[in-house]
């Protein structure tokens, strides 16, 4: 989470019906007991989505007894309330410069149980370094996280290296595997046994495995059949043509003959 919190924002006052770990009256359906509030969609292991709101609670101005200002991030999942793995609430603490300074870094969440059934959801909270606490208005910077929701095979495709990714309808791409390619000394002496398929013979050598495009070794073009390279329209004109100079030739070497039959037949 990147965001600014206002600096101007009222502190929401004590209520003692609570208790001392968290003495401030929040109510998620009472707007007057927290100061802002943004949310994000989680995903539990079925792939269900769980709203997940975020609460904030200005509780504290820097003063000379203690130079920070204090916010509680209280969190919700559905209607159930989140605790970080130490109990309770978030606490945020800014300086007087609007820089926050506690926590440094991402806070674990205790497990969250999902009420479809999926494993308990193991989550935790960063707000970095670009959360602030100026005189702007509350605004959301950023706020992003790594689930997705389930998601059906969509497609495969292979790269010039080799690398086979499957693509999900969710837009998550994971990689399967990756493609070996196989280099022989002699690839003339290879056996064609049909169907663009050779087999290895004395002659070609044995096969020496490799990655695509290291070594050597040739990329992938992916989503190509390899077929003849002749042009079939090319190479029956050719045919043609070479067979009416045959026949031209036998007539030649025909007429030939005749006559000489004739100069042989009047000399006798």
């Amino acid at each position: 989470v990147a965001a600014n919190l206002p600096a101007d924002a009222e502190i929401v006052p004590a209520n003692p019906r609570y208790t001392a770990a968290n003495p401030y009256r929040f109510d998620p359906g009472d707007p007057t007991s927290y100061n802002s509030t943004t949310s994000t969609t989680l995903y539990d292991s079925l792939g269900n989505p769980l709203v997940a709101s975020i609460y904030y609670v200005r509780t504290g101005t820097a003063s000379a007894g203690d130079p920070l200002n204090r916010w509680t991030a209280h969190v919700r999942i559905g209607d159930s309330s989140a605790e970080t793995a130490a109990g309770g609430p978030l606490e945020l603490a800014f300086d007087t410069a609007g820089k926050l300074v506690s926590p440094s870094g991402g806070i674990a969440y205790a497990p969250f149980t999902p009420a479809a059934g999926g494993d308990p959801l193991i989550f935790g909270i960063d707000h970095g370094e670009a959360t602030t606490m100026y005189a702007d208005p509350f605004n959301v910077l950023s706020l992003t996280q790594d689930g997705f929701p389930s998601g059906r095979l969509d497609s495969v495709s292979v790269d010039g290296s080799g690398v086979v990714r499957a693509s999900f309808s969710n837009g998550q791409v994971e990689a399967l595997g990756k493609l070996a390619l196989a280099w022989f000394a002699n690839p003339t002496g290879l056996r064609q046994v049909g169907g663009a398929h050779y087999g290895i013979t004395g002659a070609s050598g044995e096969a020496l495995f490799g990655e695509p495009g290291t070594g050597g070794y040739g990329t992938i073009l992916s989503g190509s059949l390899e077929r003849s390279n002749v042009d079939i329209t090319e190479e029956l004109v050719g045919l043609i043509t070479a067979q009416r100079n045959f026949q031209a030739n036998a007539k030649a070497i025909e007429t030939g003959n005749a006559m000489t039959q004739t100069i042989i037949g009047l000399q006798g």
